[in-house]
């Protein structure tokens, strides 16, 4: 396959973390084929993409890289969300037959355990703390009462909870 890809999506564009054969290192989210690799959890693919009703007048097909066959598919990290694709892309048409299918399937798995191991990698295995100091917190309570002064610590819990991963624990 002339080029493989490994892209990661944010809310307007498509980043290319990783590329083999292409010198691309973003495009507009609205004009990829990874939107709709992402979505489901087995290979999309397409063969031509000149005959196909969503990507015939993309512009990915209609300039460089003059994408014709498509392929992704998603990559997942430890708590089994989506984080981004690997796609493959030729210049001409092509069918994946089954033994390509399995070949990208074992590659996804590969590139799912570096990714895994790599999130494990950065993990820090010890319980790591930290303390906020709210100033001003006790002129709250003196003067607007306890249950204000509650009020603001629970408004602040609120919005640690907001912006701390779902794996932080508060306390």
């Amino acid at each position: 396959m002339p080029v493989a890809l490994v892209r990661l999506v944010d809310f307007d564009r498509q980043w290319f973390k990783s590329s083999f054969g292409s010198e691309f290192k973003e495009t507009a989210r609205h004009i990829s084929f990874f939107g709709h690799a992402i979505l489901d959890d087995e290979i999309f693919e397409v063969p031509n993409a000149l005959l196909d009703q969503c990507f015939f007048d993309n512009p990915l097909v209609m300039q460089s890289p003059n994408i014709r066959f498509y392929a992704g598919y998603p990559l997942f990290v430890i708590n089994g969300s989506k984080l981004a694709t690997l796609g493959l892309l030729d210049q001409a048409p092509r069918n994946f037959d089954e033994i390509d299918k399995a070949l990208m399937r074992d590659l996804v798995r590969m590139v799912d355990i570096e990714l895994s191991s790599l999130q494990l990698a950065t993990m820090d295995a010890l319980t790591s703390m930290l303390y906020f100091d709210l100033g001003d917190y006790k002129h709250i309570s003196d003067k607007y009462g306890h249950a204000e002064g509650d009020r603001a610590l629970i408004d602040f819990s609120n919005a640690l909870l907001e912006v701390f991963r779902d794996s932080n624990v508060l306390g």
